[in-house]
């Protein structure tokens, strides 16, 4: 055997064993965190309709939930995601933190609606309601 041959056995069978043995560890240890990680986010779809039934554009959609702050007195914080509003056809789409929230929706002349949605990790939650014309449109257009 060659002297660079003999090298290579040795320097392979003593020193990148153990490097070799940590860097697999590391990679499987990695690898299971990534797949066992839960998502951190779900989205939540929806669609608002007018009294007759279809999508109603341009309603906006607030959508808020209570968190807790401080480990010895733990306080109540609203947490409001930015305004969503719904298009042509009365959809709308947010990605959101697992939580319970508060969904409220309003239109310039519907009532406003608000309803409660549970949002969980990885899944698809889904919201529908119906807007009824408020009392004062229903004055104006009389």
């Amino acid at each position: 055997m060659s002297h660079i041959g003999e090298f290579v056995r040795r320097r392979s069978t003593t020193e990148a064993s153990p490097r070799f043995c940590l860097a697999a560890v590391f990679v499987i240890m990695l690898w299971r965190s990534f797949a066992s990680a839960a998502p951190m986010t779900a989205n939540l779809r929806g669609v608002v309709r007018d009294a007759a039934g279809g999508g109603l554009p341009g309603a906006a959609v607030l959508v808020q939930r209570w968190e807790w702050e401080g480990s010895v007195k733990p306080t109540p914080r609203l947490v409001t995601m930015p305004l969503i509003y719904t298009d042509g056809e009365g959809r709308f789409s947010a990605y959101l933190p697992p939580g319970l929230y508060d969904v409220l929706v309003s239109h310039a002349v519907m009532e406003p609606v608000a309803k409660k949605i549970k949002i969980e990790p990885g899944k698809l939650a889904t919201f529908e309601c119906q807007v009824q014309l408020s009392i004062l449109a229903e004055t104006v257009k009389n």
